[in-house]
């Protein structure tokens, strides 16, 4: 058996992680101390601990990785990365085409390093123009 904090380094998560993931009852631990509340792991438990961090990691959802680690098919799972992998290539799209209309943005500026003004004077009042 391994305490929270070695399975929590071997999984590659935070102590709190785990104990988030054990009360939403992704990751509960395989035994818990009755007097010292203090979970413990075994180390078979740690491929699911792996794939969890994987689809984390690839922007699912927690919902959705307890979809995908809970009984979903090869091809559930396939199904899951094809929609995420459109998602991704969509937002990449809409940031390309902000990112291109920034760098428009500050052509103009940069090429526009001619200030003129005019200055009128008015009773009590002084104006610059641009």
């Amino acid at each position: 058996m391994l305490t929270i904090g070695e399975f929590a380094r071997l999984a590659g998560v935070s102590v709190r992680m785990l104990r988030h993931y054990d009360a939403l009852g992704l990751l509960p631990p395989a035994e818990v101390d009755p007097f010292s509340g203090y979970r413990h792991y075994r180390p078979g438990q740690l491929p699911r601990a792996h794939e969890l961090v994987a689809f984390k990691e690839l922007g699912f959802g927690l919902e959705q990785v307890r979809s995908l680690l809970d009984g979903a098919t090869p091809d559930q799972v396939r199904a899951a990365l094809l929609r995420r992998r459109d998602e991704l290539a969509g937002e990449i799209a809409r940031d390309t085409a902000r990112l291109a209309a920034i760098e428009r943005r500050l052509r103009l500026i940069e090429g526009d390093t001619k200030m003129e003004f005019t200055l009128t004077s008015l009773p009590g009042l002084r104006l610059a123009q641009l």
